[in-house]
């Protein structure tokens, strides 16, 4: 079962329905026309999500982007890095919503870059870069702990070369005893 419905008014919005999914796009939730055809058709909203892609300016993802690391600049150690991983993030995102539009003129396929998008971003950045930190720092630890072992086992080596050499003479007493005591049991 397809649905598809355009309206060309000042608010234009779309909605297909494949299945019992929804989806309704405007470019803005204001509006008479709007409220009422929602009154008319309640599963509209009882029945699907309402998702209003809209983009952003690149003053709103540089805001955002801050405001979600900033919080977070000594914890994940970037400090005097904020702005250019910032920028970094958006140029991320205008691209990828520059490459959607061409996905969809090649392939006629849709791929949507939301706010949400974004946010997902930034957030799996401090989450993967909070794993990395500890991943290392387990490493370092690791690291450490192996060369003191080293180290420690260089110094009982080197305490047992010096007891060695104390104990050469006596060592050479005893091979002295052993071989006279081995002569006299052969005869």
């Amino acid at each position: 079962f397809f649905f598809f419905f355009k309206q060309k008014t000042a608010y234009e919005i779309s909605a297909c329905l494949v299945g019992s999914e929804m989806c309704i796009r405007d470019r803005s939730p204001l509006g008479e026309v709007f409220q009422t055809r929602l009154r008319m058709f309640p599963s509209l909203v009882n029945c699907c999500t309402i998702d209003w892609f809209t983009e952003w300016p690149e003053e709103a993802l540089v805001g955002v982007g801050k405001g979600q690391l900033i919080n977070y600049e000594s914890e994940l150690g970037i400090e005097g890095q904020l702005d250019s991983l910032v920028d970094m993030f958006k140029a991320i995102h205008k691209n990828v919503e520059k490459q959607s539009i061409k996905y969809q003129q090649e392939l006629r396929r849709y791929n949507y870059v939301t706010p949400t998008s974004y946010l997902e971003l930034l957030s799996t950045y401090k989450q993967v870069l909070g794993e990395k930190k500890k991943e290392m720092k387990r490493l370092i630890s690791r690291l450490k702990n192996g060369l003191d072992k080293l180290k420690e086992a260089n110094e009982a080596v080197e305490e047992m070369q010096i007891t060695l050499t104390k104990m050469q003479p006596e060592l050479e007493k005893a091979q002295i005893e052993t071989d006279q005591m081995l002569s006299l049991i052969h005869i």
